[in-house]
């Protein structure tokens, strides 16, 4: 078994929300409970778990449209690359629309417990494995690839130098959280002298703010007097 995780677990039925809880609990992870998206979201205000297993919110539209907006950062202080584990995908075509809605991992509505457990154990291996590596950030209509080096608005590409999309893809990591330019230089720069000294960043941010809207993006960098930088919409 994998390390300790920490999991949030959603349901709207008491009965299953207890049995899944339970068995990660036995299991050594750290597990936190939600039956209603305001309880969800006051959690995740509270902590970002490691892997989020959603099973239902009561109605499919609201089980979807929550998967939707963890995966394109919509609630604040999330990530969007958190890892989501979706429950009810009982045929091909809910398991497309499960994995459209952003679900890392789509399992039937008969998984049984061991069988979740060992679905979040790989989520959230996988989770700490890529912690520092590149992957894909996905920030509403904004893709930002890592691997490949790119950035999508929806189908459009949008091309960036190294340094910018070093910034940008800073920026992604954690929307709506305010980066300072000593922050953002030495991640970016890896010298934090760099933002005292001169307007290096401000530039740097200026071309990705400008590219970002000539691609039509719904998200924007927004600076924030006197701090830094964040991702916003």
């Amino acid at each position: 078994m994998s390390d300790e995780l920490s999991v949030l677990v959603i349901d709207s039925d008491e009965r299953s929300l207890v049995q899944r809880a339970d068995h990660l609990l036995a299991e050594g992870h750290d597990v936190s409970v939600a039956s209603h998206e305001r309880v969800v979201r006051l959690k995740l205000m509270d902590k970002v778990p490691d892997v989020v297993l959603l099973v239902s919110l009561g109605s499919q539209p609201q089980t979807l449209g929550l998967l939707r907006a963890l995966r394109a950062g919509e609630i604040d202080g999330v990530d969007p690359g958190v890892r989501l584990l979706s429950v009810g995908a009982d045929t091909d075509a809910l398991a497309t629309t499960h994995y459209r809605a952003g679900s890392d991992l789509a399992l039937p509505s008969k998984a049984s417990l061991p069988l979740l457990a060992a679905a979040v154990e790989m989520l959230g291996d996988r989770a700490r494995e890529g912690a520092h590596s590149s992957r894909v950030l996905r920030v509403g209509s904004l893709i930002v690839d890592g691997d490949a080096h790119t950035v999508r608005v929806g189908e459009r590409s949008v091309s960036l130098t190294r340094l910018e999309f070093g910034l940008l893809r800073c920026l992604a990591a954690a929307p709506q959280h305010t980066f300072t330019k000593t922050e953002l230089a030495g991640e970016v720069w890896g010298s934090e002298v760099m933002a005292r000294s001169s307007r290096t960043v401000d530039s740097h941010v200026m071309r990705v703010r400008r590219k970002l809207a000539e691609a039509g993006a719904t998200h924007h960098v927004e600076a924030i007097r006197g701090v830094g930088y964040r991702l916003t919409r």
